[in-house]
């Protein structure tokens, strides 16, 4: 049992760790992205064609920035919920009795 907990413990942190990281990343992925100008007027059709993919890559970086950050809101929940549950899993356990205890003789 105190292998397992020791595993446990480790994922756990590891898991808390998660969260902050991606927000980071998503934090630095937004940084990244250069504040949307419109193209000039008039310009030919290349220059606007490369204003138009240069957008579409700044809004998937919007998107996947959004999904990191959703991603690490669901990795601190669930790292709240496991330790909560292991927690009473490892109490109910322990007050549970063993099938490996000798019988009590009387």
């Amino acid at each position: 049992m105190a292998g397992d907990e020791n595993v446990l413990k480790v994922d756990l942190a590891a898991l808390g760790k998660l969260g902050p990281h991606l927000r980071t990343l998503a934090g630095q992925i937004t940084q990244s992205i250069p504040a949307g100008a419109a193209a000039p007027a008039g310009a030919d059709a290349g220059l606007a064609a490369l204003h138009g993919v240069s957008k579409a890559i700044a809004d998937v970086k919007r998107i996947g920035a959004a999904r990191l950050n959703t991603i690490a809101d669901f990795s601190d929940e669930a790292q709240h919920v496991l330790a909560v549950t292991s927690g009473g899993l490892e109490t109910g356990f322990r007050n549970l009795p063993s099938i490996y205890k000798p019988p009590i003789q009387t």
